[in-house]
């Protein structure tokens, strides 16, 4: 492993410990952007408050990668979707570049239609790039599906997906059949809204984070 350039994590913390420290994991009564209801909240966009947090986060995907077995290390370009995903993909490569490997790192955009684009001149870039995809969290792996399209259209071979949190439990052929790497990998339960234990237990909604913030 890379010795990491910096970090907050403690001696024996876990990736999920360090999240929930950092106020990221959240425990309450949360209505998620699919309309399901949950215990749990993962507040991803608080990951990019800390820059220690980053920083930590960011080395151990790019050790991941690194530490792979199946010649992944040969991966020399990161590609994350934006936004969230774009602070700790950089950190990634910076963490590849620390380890002795050539490794560029570029973001892919919205399009109006829902998918990803890499512009900017990213698609040159990407072009016979050996390409390793950066998420924050996967849930439906729709998003890491795109790009990954996106990349085989501009020339490049994705070798690899790595992630924070893989909590949707999302496989690699929901991905266009490429590998998954996550760091944490524990599924969070939902409900649909009839079958809340929560609302039956008149435990009320969280109305700071997830939908019931705009409800």
């Amino acid at each position: 492993m890379v010795e990491p350039i910096g970090t907050n994590v403690e001696e024996g913390e876990s990736i999920e410990d360090e999240l929930r420290a950092a106020g990221v994991i959240r425990d309450g009564h949360f209505v998620l952007t699919s309309g399901r209801h949950s215990g749990v909240y993962v507040a991803k966009d608080l990951i990019t408050v800390d820059p220690l947090l980053v920083a930590s986060i960011g080395d151990e995907l790019g050790d991941s990668i690194l530490g792979d077995d199946s010649s992944l290390t040969s991966v020399n370009m990161i590609v994350a979707p934006v936004f969230g995903a774009v602070v700790i993909g950089s950190r990634a490569a910076l963490q590849i570049v620390g380890g002795g490997f050539t490794c560029q790192f570029v973001y892919a955009e919205k399009d109006p239609h829902g998918g990803f684009v890499l512009r900017r001149g990213f698609d040159k870039l990407v072009k016979d790039k050996r390409v390793g995809i950066v998420e924050d969290i996967l849930t439906t792996g729709q998003s890491v599906a795109s790009v990954v399209k996106e990349v085989r259209r501009c020339g490049g071979e994705v070798v690899m997906v790595v992630c924070i949190w893989n909590r949707g439990n999302v496989q690699p052929k929901d991905v266009g059949g490429v590998p998954i790497l996550s760091l944490v990998t524990k599924q969070i339960a939902s409900w649909a809204a009839t079958e809340c234990p929560l609302c039956r237990d008149k435990v009320p909604v969280n109305t700071d984070f997830g939908h019931g913030a705009s409800s």
